[in-house]
């Protein structure tokens, strides 16, 4: 998915761009893995305003909805994930901000190489580990 293909996305809607804002969600540790199912339903729309607050980002089309400010804020921080994956030696054959389930198991083979939990979850140590700052 390019980022200029990126659109406004809501509670009730469905298909790979909710996949791909769920697996980021996940990455960034606002949304359970076991919410990743491409239906943009509460538990994704309060992930999604959990990261307009921690991320200090205007409510450009509502709480909860991703629009242009949640999308920029989750690319400008996939982008810097892939980045530091690929410095520590895990191959990403995209390192765009995109592709949320190959970033997701390359965070897991991140952390198992490392000793941490392998969960995809970019959470306080593994973001450490990484040596990053995305907040």
């Amino acid at each position: 998915m390019a980022q200029e293909d990126w659109t406004t996305i809501k509670e009730g809607d469905k298909g790979s761009h909710v996949k791909f804002l769920q697996y980021a969600l996940c990455i960034l540790d606002f949304l359970p893995v076991n919410e990743i199912d491409g239906i943009y339903g509460p538990a994704t729309a309060q992930a999604v305003h959990n990261l307009e607050v921690k991320a200090r980002i205007s409510v450009d089309k509502g709480p909860g909805v991703a629009g242009g400010e949640v999308w920029n804020a989750i690319y400008r921080r996939m982008a810097s994930i892939q980045k530091a994956l690929v410095e520590n030696g895990i191959p990403m054959s995209v390192l765009n901000g995109t592709d949320g389930p190959a970033t997701f198991q390359a965070v897991k083979e991140f952390q198992f190489a490392n000793g941490l939990k392998a969960d995809g979850i970019v959470g306080p140590t593994t973001e450490s580990y990484l040596n990053l700052v995305l907040w």
